[in-house]
């Protein structure tokens, strides 16, 4: 993928110290995503309590790592995609002039 879009990807995730102009942080302090991300720890913890764990678990570790590296992939390929729609859309409309 390009560069303009993992700038992208990063500034959602808040991950960027200069974010992309336009672009929101999707896991700000109370956002949607924040919310999400917060049960999903919750879920963790409680988790590990039910399992006896008190360390973090290699497997449950590997689940959300690989879950994020799925959702980023399909983040990026979406970018793509809009972004070669847009394309497509403009030279629709200069083919019709």
């Amino acid at each position: 993928m390009d560069r303009i879009s993992e700038m992208v990807y990063e500034s959602l995730l808040g991950e960027r110290l200069s974010p992309v102009p336009g672009i929101a942080n999707e896991f700000a302090p109370g956002s949607i995503c924040d919310q999400l991300y917060e049960n999903v720890q919750k879920a963790y913890q409680r988790l590990r309590i039910k399992l006896g764990i008190e360390n973090e678990d290699r497997d449950i570790e590997i689940m959300l790592q690989e879950l994020s590296s799925i959702q980023r992939i399909l983040c990026l390929k979406m970018y793509h995609y809009g972004a070669m729609s847009q394309q497509e859309d403009l030279l629709q409309q200069k083919a019709s002039f």
